[in-house]
């Protein structure tokens, strides 16, 4: 049986249990040495807990790469890095927004104990 692959969904990269860009100066950074304008989004979010169950988090923030359709969810319990629609080429874009927002956060001790990354395709 031959797969083919018709349309990529989203491609995400996870990190569990750290919250990546944690102060407005580490934010700052991040919009300033981005290739693409930046949109903040302070309003509380639903996410979804370890558990799977959706709750609000009251310091969830989002941010949003419109150009570039990435979507980066900021909280306590864990930040999501996501493109929308992804092409072959775009897995480097997402990666080198990941290794932004790595580089440009004020982490201390707080490291990932765990990370992943998701592909949905169609």
């Amino acid at each position: 049986m031959t797969i083919s692959v018709v349309d990529a969904i989203q491609a995400n990269v996870v990190f569990v249990g750290v919250r990546l860009l944690p102060t407005d100066d580490d934010i700052q950074k991040f919009r300033e040495t981005a290739s693409t304008e930046v949109l903040r989004k302070a309003d509380p979010s639903i996410v979804l807990s370890l558990t799977g169950a959706p709750q609000v988090e009251q310091d969830a923030e989002s941010l949003r790469m419109d150009r570039d359709r990435i979507d980066i969810t900021l909280s306590a319990q864990s930040s999501v890095i996501e493109k929308k629609y992804p092409e072959r080429g775009d897995l480097k874009l997402l990666a080198e927004v990941v290794s932004n927002c790595i580089s440009t956060s004020t982490l201390d001790s707080h490291l990932p104990a765990a990370y992943g990354y998701n592909i949905q395709f169609v």
